[in-house]
């Protein structure tokens, strides 16, 4: 009788305790402990939405815990919103976290437009009470008012630096029309959008105050992250395109110039710009005409630089360079093409009238970073050559074609990966370029490198958009 007696005793005992690891824990003192005292949205388009923020809420204790109420403290005019595992609301009452559990907090917010071309800055509180304590994070949001456009068609406007330029859906410029951008201009494409240009686009930017266009997710994670917009695409009738000082990253393609039947005048002329961080290429022509002097284009997915059915290329002291981290790149840097196959499987070549490198450097973390990719058709011209200039390749370059190359020499650039093409030291591109292409080609045009710096101070210039300086 005993021995029945303690086992009942012991079992409820135990379901004595089991309850009371159940029961809320009511202690004044018992709070929660919440994962950040802040969250900030830097920068957020006014009447864009931002991206998704989180933070976690902990019950560290051995008992179920109440948040009797969490709550913005804006209320319903609050610009931020809230979800608290799974439950959205601006007030949110009696919520259990159960014993050494957590729950995720998710935050989001949408500025008003305020015809203010200067951030504005919103605040707001997410208030936790628990046991008579109360607890809270701080929401604050950088919003900026910007020109809005969503699948326009422009005729002959002018751009200048006032406020930011938000585009949605692409935006073309007309045939016979022209745009122009003014130094200090930023462009923010909306995912999938382009800039379309059956006309002419100006990019008048500078080295100390330049274009830029990238995607419109401004938050860190996606500061340099690639294909978050479609890119800059000259259609084919496009002519007269000038860009010149100017930023183009993170798109799927940075700039394409897709004039098949080119004129005796450039499709694009490209000067003092960075071209970086695209899907798949930096700069693409498709038989089209190109100029380039003092770019830098780097660090894509496929090809940095694309040439392809033909057409006639020029680029003057410019850096190709590819340090490409989010997938295993099999492509190389440098294409060079005179054909295409259709459909139906039928080979179409266009004469490539010239492709010349003139004092660049061409390099990148692959063996071979140079393809040549001609038609079977000998009879349709495939001209290229590089002169004075760094390349890494196992292509034989005992031929005319290459003129005073350093082959599979180090660049020793500052910080590849970071398209940082600033030369070190010893590197092996220092005054190794022709000055003739600084003195007779271009007298006067190139004296300047990318950096606003001499080229022809010690002698002859240093190879790509870079002069050293200590």
């Amino acid at each position: 009788m005993m021995v029945r007696f303690g086992i009942i005793g012991l079992l409820f005992s135990l379901l004595f305790a089991s309850c009371r690891k159940d029961q809320l824990i009511t202690d004044s003192s018992a709070k929660l402990e919440i994962s950040t005292d802040s969250i900030l949205f830097d920068t957020v388009f006014t009447t864009i939405g931002s991206t998704t923020k989180t933070f976690l809420i902990h019950n560290r204790h051995k008992q179920p815990i109440k948040i009797t109420r969490a709550w913005l403290e804006g209320g319903l005019t609050s610009k931020f919103r809230m979800n608290i595992d799974g439950v959205p609301g601006t007030v949110i009452n009696d919520i259990e976290i159960l014993a050494e559990d957590s729950m995720w907090v998710f935050v989001e917010v949408t500025v008003d437009p305020n015809n203010q071309t200067t951030p504005l800055v919103i605040t707001d509180r997410i208030l936790f009470e628990t046991n008579g304590n109360q607890q809270n994070v701080v929401l604050e949001a950088w919003g900026q008012d910007a020109h809005y456009f969503n699948s326009q068609v422009l005729c002959n406007q002018v751009w200048n630096n006032d406020k930011p330029y938000l585009i949605y859906n692409s935006i073309l410029v007309d045939s016979l029309c022209s745009l122009t951008i003014n130094a200090g201009c930023k462009l923010y494409f909306h995912k999938g959008s382009a800039l379309l240009v059956q006309g002419t686009l100006i990019v008048a930017g500078d080295r100390t105050n330049p274009v830029v266009m990238q995607g419109d997710r401004l938050e860190p994670f996606y500061a340099e992250a690639p294909d978050q917009w479609y890119g800059v695409w000259m259609l084919n009738g496009s002519r007269d395109n000038v860009i010149d000082g100017a930023i183009i990253k993170n798109a799927y393609i940075g700039v394409r110039a897709d004039t098949m039947n080119y004129s005796a005048n450039p499709t694009l002329v490209m000067s003092n710009s960075t071209v970086k961080n695209h899907a798949a290429a930096a700069i693409y022509g498709v038989g089209s005409r190109i100029r380039a002097y003092n770019c830098v284009f780097a660090n894509c997915g496929q090809y940095v630089g694309a040439f392809a059915i033909g057409g006639d290329y020029s680029f003057y002291h410019c850096t190709f360079g590819n340090w490409w981290t989010y997938d295993n790149r099999q492509t190389p840097v440098l294409i060079i093409n005179n054909y295409y196959e259709d459909v139906n499987e039928v080979i179409h070549t266009r004469p490539l009238d010239s492709c010349n490198f003139y004092n660049c450097i061409i390099y990148g973390d692959q063996e071979d970073e140079i393809e040549l990719d001609q038609s079977t058709n000998t009879a349709v011209n495939y001209r290229y050559k590089f002169h004075y200039s760094l390349l890494k390749t196992t292509l034989s370059t005992a031929s005319s074609n290459y003129i005073q190359c350093i082959i599979n020499l180090e660049p020793e650039f500052r910080d590849g990966p970071n398209v940082n093409f600033k030369l070190g030291s010893t590197s092996n591109a220092i005054n190794k370029g022709d000055i003739n292409v600084i003195t007779t080609f271009f007298p006067g045009f190139l004296n300047l490198d990318l950096a606003g710096l001499s080229r022809i101070t010690d002698g002859p210039p240093d190879l790509g958009a870079y002069e050293y300086y200590p």
